[in-house]
Formats: structure tokens, sequence, C-alpha cells
């Protein structure tokens, strides 16, 4: 698949219900890379970013949840304060002033740990 088309963003999320906040959190596992509890960064397509905020209405409550992306400019630099920008799992590539977020692994070690737990 060509690049053509793709683009950095920022997904932040805040939702009310903990039921709804794991399925928001295993939404957007599929499409990008947690950064923080409740911040997600990923490359989308126009199309992949228009099926995952079909996914996301689907699932939260206007008047309680609140998420929002925010487009990263590719030549986007980071500033960071403590902890790395991303886990230690995920590389970053810059080619010809292009972004590509890249899990080398996906796991739960970064999710919200009300919805790491298993029921028993």
């Amino acid at each position: 698949m060509s690049d053509q088309g793709k683009r950095p963003y920022l997904v932040a999320y805040d939702i009310a219900d903990p039921k709804r906040l794991c399925l928001v959190h295993k939404i957007l596992t599929r499409y990008a890379v947690p950064v923080q509890y409740s911040v997600f960064i990923g490359t989308f397509t126009p199309t992949n970013l228009e099926a995952l905020k079909k996914e996301l209405v689907q699932v939260i409550e206007n008047d309680e949840d609140d998420i929002r992306m925010y487009p990263i400019s590719r030549n986007a630099d980071p500033i960071t304060i403590g902890r790395h920008f991303l886990p230690e799992d995920v590389l970053l590539f810059i080619q010809n002033k292009r972004a590509d977020i890249t899990p080398l692994v996906r796991g739960g070690v970064h999710g919200h740990d009300l919805c790491d737990k298993k029921k028993k």
C-alpha cells in the first residue's frame, strides 16, 4: 500500500463509563499505539480515520464522553520530559519527511489497568 494520504494523528480520550472506556481502548489498539493511558498515536489514511470514527461513534455517549483526534505534522519533532515519547516496543520511522508509527509488538502493557484485569 502506498503511503500517499497517510497522516499521523494523536488521539486522546476521556470516557466516563469503565465499560465504554475498555471498548474505546480496545478499538484504538487495532488502529494505533498507546503512548499514555488515554493517548494514542497512529498513522491513518482518510479511509482508516473514517472507519475508526464510525466505530467509536457507535460506542460512546456524546453527552458524557470526549474523544479528540489531532493531526500531527509529518515534520513534527516532539518535546518530551520524563519517559520516552513512544513505548520501547514502538518505532517511529521518518523518511522523506513522512512519519510512520510502527508497533513491533502490541501488548497490554501500555493499556488501562482497568481493562487489562481478567474477570474471575
